[in-house]
Order: structure tokens, then C-alpha cells, then sequence
């Protein structure tokens, strides 16, 4: 489903050069989008369908799109998983002190 969505919303995914590097902004939505279609259009549930198929049998076009997602997804959690990280709180802390030492001076 989400690899026929981005086939027509985000051609460019299907490049496997390109994959890696498209913006496919917010998952949630992008979700939301393609289920939204799967389940009111007949003809985009059937390419849907095909698409897994596809992606199974490791056609170029779909795994460069799988990549895309993945890549996304990647990125998502490295963020949450960083800014929840203790490092990433121990490094909050003292920038915002020497921020407030160089305020005073």
C-alpha cells in the first residue's frame, strides 16, 4: 500500500539513486493518506495488492521505495531515540549553562 502511494505521490522514491534522500515528511500522515486511498479506491487496492507482491519478488522500483520508507523511519526514531537519550540530556544541560555564562559576559 505505502509503496503504490509513494508511485504516485512520490515518484522520485522509486529511484533507487534518489530513495535515500526524499523528504517523505511526516510517516503518520503518509500512512493515514494511503490507507485513506486503500480503502475508498477499488482500482488502487488491486496495485496495492500487486505492489506486495512486487516488493516480495524484489522488483527494483518497489525495494528503492521500501528503502525510502526505511530510510525515513530510520531517521524518525534516531531522533526520538536521541533526544530521550542521557547523553543528549547531559549535552542540554551544559550547552544551556554556557549559553547563560556567555549571556553575562
Amino acid at each position: 500500500m505505502l509503496v503504490e502511494h509513494l508511485r504516485d505521490e512520490f515518484p522520485e522514491a522509486l529511484d533507487k539513486e534518489k530513495a535515500r534522500n526524499v523528504d517523505l515528511g511526516d510517516l503518520v500522515t503518509l500512512y493515514k493518506a494511503a490507507k485513506k486511498r486503500f480503502d475508498a479506491d477499488a482500482d488502487f487496492k488491486v496495485r496495492a495488492r500487486e505492489g506486495v507482491v512486487k516488493l516480495q519478488a524484489g522488483d527494483k522500483e518497489a525495494l528503492a521505495a521500501w528503502e525510502s520508507l526505511c530510510a525515513a523511519s530510520r531517521l524518525e526514531y534516531q531522533k526520538a531515540s536521541y533526544c530521550r537519550s542521557p547523553f543528549f540530556v547531559e549535552m542540554r544541560f551544559a550547552f544551556e549553562y554556557l549559553h547563560q555564562l556567555c549571556a553575562f559576559h
